[in-house]
This record gives structure tokens, sequence and C-alpha cells, in this order.
């Protein structure tokens, strides 16, 4: 009886280890297709051949073959040396449409980056852009590095064109912080995303205030009224409900 127990729980565990072996390799899979996928979108901005003359407004000639693919394109973001280099969506009908869908609007496991629902492109002084944390640095998965100061000292530059202007972006502040859902109780006076419009004068000095106390190390970055800014948003581990934060100003 013994032993028939022992070959029960011995079958029992090599099919619970084949089952999760599995699952690893399919997540793989579709990662890596997701991944290739967002290649392919890459490569399509050397495309200048398209004639825009009829849009309302001029589009940068790399992006104008791209949006009329997917006209939920509003910008590009890249930072130099990193894995970041991803067209950024925006749905303001349908929030979070794309953190889990790809570039095709199909099912992803990794999304892409999406512009928060409430921003203006054209008027909000803070756009928050979020995506994924992978694990594999996919993504935002590379923003934990600006945990490190001296990785920050050789990754200081955002770039982040709209689909009518290249910017580059100046990083002042990296901190984690916590995020409340509806009905919890928030103990927290500072919520970083909710701080899109700051024409307010005494709420760009709060936003100053608290991005440059809650950093992990000091930017020495002069910030003016008036300035704009982008936030990259994603996951962190460190608690429940953490994110990683990294702003920048716009140069």
């Amino acid at each position: 009886m013994k032993k028939i127990i022992i070959k029960i729980l011995f079958t029992c565990f090599i099919i619970t280890t084949c089952l999760l072996m599995a699952i690893i390799i399919i997540k793989y899979c579709l990662i890596k297709k997701d991944i290739t996928g967002i290649k392919e979108v890459q490569a399509k901005i050397l495309n200048k051949d398209i004639d825009c003359s009829n849009m309302e407004n001029i589009i940068l000639s790399k992006y104008a073959s791209l949006y009329e693919e997917n006209n939920d394109l509003i910008g590009w973001i890249k930072i130099d040396n990193t894995e970041i280099n991803y067209p950024v969506m925006y749905t303001p009908n349908d929030k979070n449409f794309y953190l889990n869908k790809n570039w095709n609007k199909e099912d992803s496991k990794v999304g892409l980056p999406y512009i928060d629902e409430r921003c203006n492109i054209e008027n909000s002084e803070n756009l928050i852009i979020y995506g994924h944390c992978v694990k594999n640095g996919q993504m935002f998965g590379n923003l934990k590095k600006y945990k490190n100061k001296e990785y920050y000292e050789h990754h200081k530059t955002i770039k982040f064109d709209t689909l009518y202007e290249a910017h580059e972006y100046e990083i002042v502040s990296v901190f984690v912080t916590k995020v409340f859902y509806s009905g919890e109780k928030i103990d927290e006076d500072f919520l970083y995303y909710d701080y899109l419009d700051l024409e307010d004068e005494g709420r760009y000095q709060k936003f100053i205030e608290n991005i440059q106390e809650k950093s992990i190390y000091k930017t020495n970055r002069e910030l003016h009224n008036g300035d704009k800014f982008i936030t990259l948003s994603t996951c962190d581990y460190s608690f429940e409900n953490a994110r990683l934060v990294v702003i920048a100003v716009q140069k």
C-alpha cells in the first residue's frame, strides 16, 4: 500500500512539473511572438514614402505609415542604449486597452506603452505613460535600473516624439510609490497619476516638491513653472501595488 501511495505521489509530481514547464514555455513563446511583432513595427518607422498631405496636421514622415496602420498611435518613446524603443498608444475612450493588446489589437502578454486616457497630448503639462515591467527587460522592465544613480548618469535623456513633433526630456525624479484602487483607503497625499494639469501655480509647486522629496537621488535639474513633463509608470514589486515612477522634463 505504501509503495502505491509513493507511486501515485511521484506520478502527480511528474504531471505537475510537466504542466508548469508547459505553461512557462507557452508564456515564453507568446512573449517572444509579441516582441517579434514590436520589432516589425520598429522597422517600419524607416518608411518615408507615404503621402500625408491630406491629413489635418503634418505627421512626421517616419510615423505616417504606422499611423495609417493603427490610428491609436500617438507617439514614440526611445531611450538610447536600452530596450526602450516603442510606439506609444492612446485610447481616450477605452481605458487601459493596450495593457494587454499588441499593435494589431490582439491579446498580448506584454501590451504596448500607452498614455493615460485623461491626458490631452497638446494641452496636458504632464503626460503619463504606462508600460508593463517585463522580467527580461522588455517594455518598461529596464526602468528598474534607474534605481541606481550611476545608471541614471549614463541614461538621463528620454526621447518622446508626438506624431507631429520630436522632443527630448531630461530625467528629474525616480521613486517608488503606491497606487490606490477604487474603494481603498488612501493614506498618501500625493498621487502622481492625478497630476496631469499643472497650470495652477500652487498645484505645480506641490508636484515639484513631492517629486523632489520622493526621488531616490537628487538630479540637481532646475525646474520652472510652465515646464512640461512626461511620467513613465510601471509595476514594482517592493510592496503591494507598488509602482516605479520616472519623471522627466522637456528640454
